[in-house]
């Protein structure tokens, strides 16, 4: 083979192959070079050191710690996406992305503009009270930077993004929230809407929304296309521009708002209070200008609305050159404007046309009584002028007020400047006037002068009472009340000198001549007097006080020489009248937490019907912890009585000390009625001690007739208390018939008492038990008045009685008369065995009655029901026929009697029979002369008709 010659490489067609085969060798490695390292950057340990580095930058630039659950890129086409994105801060504030999807292309994004062409953000959901805050690092953007040059996004959405918070008791959360924007060639468009703002408040919610939100704009100007919120208690609309360069913005904005339903979300005791009615409906521009500032009026656009039972028909606020304005009002109260100027000077006016003050009052915290006008009406005009923050000392202004209304009217008239002056201030109402003028300074020295005057004090007090519903006002009348007042020196430390005076004061019917108080001195020094002048006594006290240390301290005098005239100037009963006099002083203190008083009386010739006191003289004592009489005397029934004791009434845990002591009273004197068998003097003595739980007692009494022909001559009793027992003995009782006994025993257990007293007393029936032995019956029998037949005879008594107090109704009793013996005429009548009366608890009495003598014999018995009335009655017997001696008639009985019969049935309408059988006997009468001979009657009752 013949070689090439040299050179031949070089020939066109050579260099020509020779370029294609290096083009595709390159080609071919380019492509494999960058296959492999499109392979590499998608491999998932590069995107996730991709997505390290990535939050390692952030992190360093903001401080902000973001992590991401997946990460993921493709650089053709060029897109990111990123899964469960978590931003914490340092603080731990946090908000979580469910996704966010980003594409662009390489060319775009290099360019002066970088530009995306998606950007997606799904399920933001953030507490705007917790936002994760970007700390400051160097590097920040330039302030220069423009930011409409500094990003484009031709597509932005946000989906599914929830924005909540809460703070105090305040909770809220937008739901629903979506948007759309563009950011392309410097003009925005921005559109969002959410679906509703749910606002959570002390477990109320209130529903506001939807919401549109509709924004342009560019370099030049930024336009508010709407904003606007619809449905619930809100309804808002806005529109406006701003400049671009942020140096001038405008706005008009209208709003209706349910001011009910959001008051009653916030607080119902306000809803309740303000008390809305309508819906509130406003319109108001809103400007700002870098070199004017911010200026803004609002007006009412609609209907009235009423507040507090107030309308407003005129509503309006203007901010204009830093001086706020506002103006509310109607024609039905008058017209409020208030002026806060740019210096913080506050300036508030008041024209005020019969503004009807019930609706304030009966708002007020106290519910006030339908007794109250239906309309109070004020007038009048009030400035105030201060500057912020208020000064008291720095407050002007000045006021001309009426109110009237039905039965009274009030007026002020005064100025504020350095102090409160008060020319006139008057009140009239109820028919009492009061009236008050002089000077308050802020420096607090004061000069006021008053007065006070009620024509007719009773009808005051009765239209008073008028305002208190349930409390039964007393019975008030008189002449006039005239009062004046005069407050001088300072708030601290004021003194004051008032005087009362009251003509012919009459209150339940008790009539006084006059009544007169003063109070004159400081809080710490006050000097008061009181005068009570009646038709025969005079009750004067004077004494010190201290409202500081909440003291009084004071002496009272008493004088009453006619006690007949107070009586009958006063409500006590006509009868019995009363007379005599009383002289008395003591002393009285008041201080914190406690008091005291002293009393020493003296009264001469007192008499009341039947009963007069020579003299009586009276010490006593008393303080929250105990009452004390240390000394009581007085004359009275023709003796004389002392007393002395403490009562210190601690619960029933107090104690009690008492000692009574009497002698020589004779009760005939004060009660007319007691017959002479039973008028003697009385003497004796009481004494009680101990807790007042269980005190223990012990008494004496004696008795001696003043009259002769006595059944009872005198007596003497001991009693004995103990541990809610009372016992009762006495061996010397001493009637005309002999020596008599008595025991009785009472237990307290079952009688109603306050509780805690006598807690371990016993219960059951109280017992009584009366004997005598050997009784003389002379004196019963006197009765007779047959003392031609020398009566005589004896008896052993034995009676006791049982009565249980907690059942009340009729004792249970027993009566015997043993040994019973009766002489008359010579003759002796003794009963077989002893004399019997009973009575139960069921009012039932029973009899049982068997006397004889040497000839004659009786048997009786039977019984009466006391509460139905009804007897059961039988005698039989045969009778000697000389005890015709006993007849109180001329009469000679001749042959033996007998007896038989039987009465029964209602007291009123019985049935019986009576049989006499005087066979083979006669019965002569001398006067007039009459003889019957074999006598035999018998007798029928029928409905207790003799038949």
């Amino acid at each position: 083979m013949v070689p090439d010659p040299p050179g031949w490489m070089f020939t066109p067609y050579n260099q020509t192959v020779k370029f294609k085969r290096i083009v595709l060798v390159a080609a071919a490695v380019s492509l494999a070079l960058m296959v492999t390292v499109t392979v590499i950057l998608h491999l998932s340990s590069v995107q996730s050191g991709v997505a390290q580095r990535v939050t390692a930058a952030i992190e360093a630039k903001t401080c902000l710690s973001v992590e991401f659950r997946s990460f993921g890129y493709r650089l053709w086409p060029a897109t990111v996406k990123a899964r469960g994105i978590v931003v914490l801060d340092p603080s731990g504030r946090i908000l979580t992305i469910e996704a966010v999807d980003a594409s662009w292309a390489w060319s775009e994004l290099i360019g002066r503009t970088p530009r995306l062409r998606r950007l997606a953000i799904v399920g933001l959901d953030v507490d705007a009270f917790e936002l994760p805050i970007p700390c400051s690092a160097d590097g920040d953007l330039d302030p220069a930077t423009d930011p409409w040059s500094a990003v484009a996004i031709d597509e932005l959405t946000m989906s599914r993004t929830g924005v909540f918070g809460e703070s105090s008791d305040l909770a809220f959360a937008w739901t629903g929230l979506e948007a759309q924007a563009t950011l392309v060639d410097q003009h925005l468009d921005l559109r969002m809407t959410a679906k509703s703002l749910h606002l959570d408040r002390e477990e109320r919610t209130l529903f506001v929304g939807p919401l549109e939100l509709q924004v342009e704009g560019s370099p030049e100007t930024i336009e508010l296309k709407t904003l606007k919120v619809t449905g619930g208690p809100l309804e808002f609309e806005g529109i406006g521009s701003a400049g671009g360069n942020g140096r001038a913005a405008t706005a008009h904005v209208s709003a209706t708002v349910d001011l009910g339903e959001i008051l009653e979300w916030w607080d119902p005791s306000t809803a309740a209070l303000v008390d809305p009615e309508g819906r509130l409906e406003t319109t108001g521009d809103v400007s700002w200008d870098a070199d004017a500032g911010l200026q803004a009026n609002v007006q009412l656009s609609g209907q009235p609305i009423s507040l507090a039972g107030y309308t407003l028909s005129r509503l309006e606020a203007a901010y204009r050159d830093g001086r706020l304005t506002a103006e509310a009002g109607d024609s039905s109260w008058g017209l409020i404007n208030v002026d806060l100027g740019p210096d913080q000077k506050l300036e508030v006016k008041a024209q005020l046309n019969n503004a009807d003050l019930t609706h304030a009052l009966r708002r007020a915290a106290i519910e006030l009584p339908p007794e109250i006008p239906e309309h109070v009406g004020l007038s009048g005009d009030l400035k105030i002028r201060m500057t912020l923050p208020p000064q008291i000392d720095r407050i002007k202004g000045s006021a001309k007020l009426e109110a009237r209304w039905n039965g009274g009217n009030a007026l002020f008239k005064g100025s504020a400047d350095n102090g409160i002056v008060i020319d006139r201030a008057e009140v009239d109402v109820f028919g009492a006037r009061a009236a008050v003028s002089g000077t308050v300074g802020f420096d607090g020295n004061i000069e006021l002068a008053g007065a006070i005057t009620v024509s007719e004090p009773g009808n005051t007090i009765a239209q008073l009472s008028t305002l208190l519903p349930g409390i039964e006002s007393p019975a008030v009348g008189g002449g006039p009340l005239n009062a004046t007042v005069h407050l001088s020196g300072t708030l601290g430390t004021p003194r004051g000198n008032a005087e009362i005076h009251w003509d012919t004061p009459e209150i339940e019917g008790n009539r006084l001549v006059a009544a007169h108080a003063r109070v004159q001195g400081t809080i710490d020094d006050v000097n008061w007097a009181a005068t009570l002048e009646a038709e025969g006594a005079q009750l004067d006290a004077e004494g010190t006080a201290s409202m500081q240390s909440a003291t009084v301290a004071g002496d009272w005098r008493l004088q009453a020489p006619d006690l007949g005239a107070l009586q009958r100037n006063s409500t006590m009963p006509d009868d019995p009248e009363i007379a005599g006099s009383i002289s008395g002083s003591g002393t009285l203190r008041i201080d914190s937490g406690s008091w005291g008083a002293t009393a020493q009386i003296d009264a001469q010739n007192i008499s009341a019907g039947l009963v007069t006191i020579p003299h009586l003289m009276l010490e006593a004592r008393a303080n929250p912890d105990c009452a004390s009489i240390d000394s009581l005397a007085l004359d009275i029934m023709g003796g004389h009585l002392e007393a002395s004791g403490r009562l210190c009434p601690a619960g029933l845990d107090g104690e009690i000390l008492a000692t009574l002591q009497w002698s020589d009273l004779d009760p005939s004197q004060a009660f007319d009625t007691i017959p002479d068998q039973v008028q003697g003097l009385i003497s004796g003595r009481l004494n009680l001690t101990g807790p007042l739980s269980d005190p223990t007692g012990s008494g004496l009494v004696s008795w001696h007739g003043t009259h002769d022909d006595l059944l009872l001559e005198s007596a003497f009793l001991q009693a004995h208390l103990e541990h809610g027992v009372v016992e009762v003995s006495s061996d010397s009782l001493d009637s005309a018939s002999g020596p008599l006994s008595l025991r009785a025993t009472l237990p307290l257990g079952d009688v109603p008492r306050p509780e805690g007293l006598w807690v371990s007393a016993p219960s059951g029936p109280w017992q009584l038990s009366l004997e005598g032995r050997g009784l003389a019956l002379a004196p019963l029998l006197a009765v007779l008045k047959r003392p031609d037949l020398k009566p005589t005879g004896t008896s052993d008594l034995d009676l006791r009685i049982s009565w249980p107090p907690d059942q009340g109704g009729l004792p249970q009793g027993h009566l015997e008369l043993g040994n019973f013996k009766v002489t008359v005429a010579g003759r002796t009548i003794a009963a077989n065995h002893p004399i019997r009366v009973a009575l139960d608890r069921r009012g039932i009495v029973v009899a049982d009655i068997d006397i004889e003598d040497e000839l004659s014999r009786l048997v009786a018995g039977g019984s009466y029901n006391l509460m139905t009335s009804e007897i059961d009655f039988s005698i039989n017997g045969s009778l000697d026929p000389a005890l015709a001696s006993l007849l109180p008639v001329p009469v000679t009985i001749r042959g033996p009697l007998s007896i038989d019969g039987r009465v029964h049935g209602p007291a009123d309408a019985w049935t019986g029979h009576l049989n006499l059988n005087h066979e083979g006997g006669t019965i002569e009468m001398r006067d007039p002369p009459l003889e019957i001979t074999d006598a035999k009657i018998e007798a029928q009752w029928q409905d207790g008709i003799l038949e």
